[in-house]
């Protein structure tokens, strides 16, 4: 991966522009959006870390709301001020819209069709096959940490795992996860903050 761009600040109209592109393509819902938002912020442009780009987009979960709003409005903000976040939300919601519209009258005309439900059929597990790329995406900066982490790395899959048994298994509340997840991390994050100071 190429290093991460220094010169963070980005005018607005470029914001704007970038997030009008994840709007025009984010087809399937948050997997698809959180693959394109993932791709384009820190592969595309290197503007974050994966680190960086997993802690927004957490901090985006346990906000109200879309989660995709939030992360926009938050990378907005980072990389362009009040003026960046707007045009960042603008970007994203415009063509979304524009298009959600659109493919609603037509799909309305065509969903009897048996092409149409055979298609939306198969949409399925391609979002369930994003999913997974985005846990494995999503637990790289968590898990490839240096030797001295060995605790750490345990612990990080420890939290991962008990994560998802208490989504799948338990129906447990997301924002309950987050928070029994980030006071759990604190003291264990915490102290690896402390060893590299």
């Amino acid at each position: 991966m190429r290093a991460v761009n220094t010169s963070r600040q980005l005018p607005a109209w470029r914001l704007l522009a970038i997030w009008a592109n994840i709007g025009c393509l984010s087809f399937g819902g948050g997997a698809s959006s959180i693959l394109l938002i993932r791709r384009t912020f820190v592969e595309k442009y290197c503007l974050f870390t994966p680190e960086e780009f997993s802690r927004d987009w957490n901090i985006s979960q346990v906000t109200p709301g879309v989660t995709q709003l939030a992360v926009s409005i938050l990378i907005g903000r980072k990389l362009g001020g009040v003026w960046g976040a707007v045009a960042s939300l603008t970007g994203l919601l415009l063509p979304s819209a524009a298009i959600t519209c659109l493919l609603a009258s037509v799909f309305f005309t065509l969903e009897r069709l048996p092409i149409v439900a055979a298609m939306l059929g198969g949409i399925v597990p391609a979002t369930a096959g994003m999913m997974c790329w985005l846990a494995v995406k999503f637990a790289q900066p968590l898990l490839g940490r240096d030797g001295k982490t060995r605790l750490v790395n345990v612990a990080s899959l420890v939290m991962i795992l008990g994560s998802f048994v208490a989504l799948a298994f338990f129906q447990s509340s997301v924002i309950v996860v987050l928070f029994v997840c980030s006071l759990v991390g604190v003291p264990i994050f915490g102290l690896i903050g402390q060893e590299k100071t």
